[in-house]
Order: structure tokens, then sequence, then C-alpha cells
């Protein structure tokens, strides 16, 4: 039996990315895929000629079918008007009616009030063998290290409810009879300009000492 003082330990692969964006349209190809928080990318400056800065757009032409849900009214009905069907959901009590070889959370649960309650909810979404994507900022990013050795607090935005470290992940999967199955960090780069392009590879470089420096890491969670 497990005590409050007990650590929890991670048992999955642990490994790093290149791109999340590129490797969640590897894994959904030809699957059955549900995207929540679809339209949390979605800026007015991609659209209509710069769609495959899009996450959604890039998920939607791998996948087989692809549904999607979000909370924001007004990016629904920005999408919808470029043929893109958000469903308005929140993915704590959302109850769809289906099951997805595949469902996509990035960026999404530090946002949310109840995140175990999201994820279970979600994973009874899933198929049996499904695979349930969870992509959130690393507490221990080497920005936010550096930040603090300057005396300096780490950047929280308002809707922020939390950080996660995948341990948290970890536990909140053995509470509620779910199975970690991986854990990846990696770093995006941004492109927006050419200082900003080589920040962003200055801080995958010193990432390479250790996955944990990593901006952000996903977790695969399966059903038990």
């Amino acid at each position: 039996m497990r005590t409050p003082d007990d650590q929890v330990r991670l048992t999955c692969l642990v490994g790093r990315l290149v791109s999340l964006r590129d490797y969640l349209v590897a894994r959904i190809a030809g699957k059955r895929v549900l995207n929540v928080g679809a339209v949390g990318t979605l800026d007015q400056h991609i659209l209509p000629d710069r769609l495959s800065e899009w996450s959604h757009a890039r998920y939607a032409t791998a996948a087989s079918v692809i549904d999607a849900i979000d909370i924001d009214h007004e990016r629904n009905e920005t999408a919808a008007k470029h043929g893109y069907r958000i469903d308005y959901g929140n993915c704590e009590t959302v109850d769809l009616g289906k099951r997805y070889d595949a469902i996509i959370m990035a960026d999404v649960i530090e946002h949310v009030e109840q995140p175990p309650r999201a994820l279970s909810n979600l994973a009874n979404h899933l198929t049996d063998d499904g695979t349930l994507y969870v992509a959130t900022p690393n507490p221990s990013y080497v920005m936010d290290l550096v930040r603090a050795l300057f005396n300096r607090g780490p950047h929280v935005y308002w809707d922020h409810m939390a950080l996660f470290a995948p341990e948290h992940i970890q536990g909140i999967c053995d509470r509620h009879g779910l199975v970690l199955r991986a854990v990846y960090f990696y770093s995006e780069l941004d492109e927006r300009t050419q200082t900003l392009r080589m920040k962003s590879r200055l801080l995958r470089m010193t990432a390479a000492f250790s996955p944990r420096l990593h901006q952000s890491f996903v977790a695969e969670i399966g059903r038990r």
C-alpha cells in the first residue's frame, strides 16, 4: 500500500521528439481522432492562406475521421467559416457517444479545473487499444530555471491553473485506472523571426544535456 510520502517513479518509456505536430501527424494517420482544444492555436493571421500552420488542419488531413471540441465559441465560429467544424465541448464532462483510436489534448490540461476528471472522461472515449496524447509545458524547462537563478518569477498565464511534471500524470493514471505508456520531451522551433529561431535552436542544444530541460512534454496514455 502506498503512503503519502512515497515518491512517484516513471516506469514508462522516456524519450525526446523533434516536433510534436509531426510526430502526432504520423501517429494518427488513417485513424479515428478526437482533437480537444482544437482552436487553441488558431490565430486570425494564419487564415485563410497559412492553414498549414494550424495544428488541427494538419491533423485533419492525416486522420481518416476527425472530430474536434473546444470551449471557445468565437474561434469555433471562425473555424467554421473556413470549413472546419469544431463543436462546443468541455473535456471534463463531454459525452460524445463515440470511441476513438487517438485523442489529442495539446496544451489543454493546464487550463482545466479538474485535470483527473478530464483525463478519465476522455479515456472513456478511447478504443481498447487507443491512445490519449496529453501535451503540456514542462515545469523544469531550462528558461524557467534561468529565470529563477536571476530571482525572476516564471512565466505564469492567467488561465493556467497548474503545471504538471510527468510524475503528476503518472499519479493521475495510477489513481484512475489508466496506463502511462510513454513520455516524450520536446522544444518546438519558433520560426517567427530570425532571433527567435536562433534562440529556440540554442535552447534545444541546451536540452541535449537532459530531456528534462525541454520546453514541453507529451504523455501517451491508454486504458488499463
